[in-house]
């Protein structure tokens, strides 16, 4: 499955990051797995459904402005979630009130997932985005196997939810991973991205909900 995304995005509001301070930021943090170390300038194929279905759709560009609308399209209010944390408690979609949101559906045998969460974890850790909080789903696998995949893998320091009865990934339509969903401060999904991403990619998606500290 080819990763989905919008060929342009006229209406974001906020400003990209330079790749070029991007990159410079990341380079001692990169960890990529399975990429011989690098990934291309294009957006990186994504995993199908367990089943090895696969079907993805390229997001449309981003409103101007909310439709007001509960829904999963650019422009709707984010639908409310709530999943195990891998911590302890729960993760929620208020815990984020007031904060971009860059919520992120992957497994562990996904290759291009696995290639991306050091890139969200070098964001994360750097601090690159003013506000940014990242939230990681694990879809349809057991707490002991994401336990084991954080520490022996690809540590991780931000926040982690388990799906393992594929509950919200259903609600949520996911079709393939990485799937990934990014929402402003007023909880508007603002761009989506279907498939892997490289660093490129991956400031622009944030750039349209967060501004680069």
């Amino acid at each position: 499955m080819t990763a989905g995304g919008p060929a342009g995005n006229e209406n974001r509001g906020m400003p990209a990051l330079p790749n070029s301070i991007l990159r410079r930021r990341l380079l001692n943090r990169r960890c990529l797995l399975g990429a011989g170390g690098a990934v291309g300038a294009l957006a990186l194929v994504g995993c199908g459904p367990a089943t090895g279905e696969a079907d993805a759709k390229g997001a449309a560009a981003a409103p101007a402005e909310s439709t007001g609308e509960i829904g999963l399209a650019i422009g709707n209010r984010l639908p409310a979630f709530e999943v195990e944390s891998l911590a302890e408690g729960t993760h929620k979609l208020a815990d984020y009130a007031g904060r971009p949101l860059f919520l992120n559906f992957w497994a562990t045998w996904c290759g291009p997932c696995r290639i991306e969460l050091p890139e969200m974890e070098a964001i994360w850790a750097e601090k690159i985005y003013r506000d940014l909080v990242i939230v990681a789903i694990s879809v349809g696998e057991r707490r002991d196997t994401v336990e084991k995949f954080v520490a022996e893998e690809i540590a991780l320091s931000f926040d982690v939810g388990l799906d393992p009865e594929g509950t919200l990934t259903n609600r949520y339509r996911i079709v393939g991973m990485p799937t990934s969903y990014f929402v402003d401060r007023a909880g508007v999904v603002r761009d989506v991205n279907i498939g892997g991403m490289n660093v490129e990619l991956m400031g622009q998606r944030i750039s349209s909900i967060a501004d680069p500290t």
